[in-house]
């Protein structure tokens, strides 16, 4: 148990080390979609779609942009 905990905390630093506040807004919009889609078993799929669209909108901001 001891180390599951230790990881997570190593998966939060590193995730906040480069990005930073970015990294913590979508953390926290995926952590409170899914204690929402607990709560509230009608708008599972609802708040399924807010996390893959801040984790999609996170995602594509970390892509390198092409140049032509």
């Amino acid at each position: 148990m001891g180390n599951n905990k230790f990881a997570l905390i190593r998966l939060l630093f590193y995730l906040l080390k480069g990005e930073g506040i970015k990294s913590l807004l979508i953390l926290t919009l995926t952590i409170g979609s899914l204690c929402l889609a607990i709560l509230d078993k009608e708008y599972r799929p609802l708040f399924a779609d807010l996390a893959k669209f801040g984790l999609g909108g996170y995602l594509g901001q970390l892509l390198p942009k092409r140049e032509n």
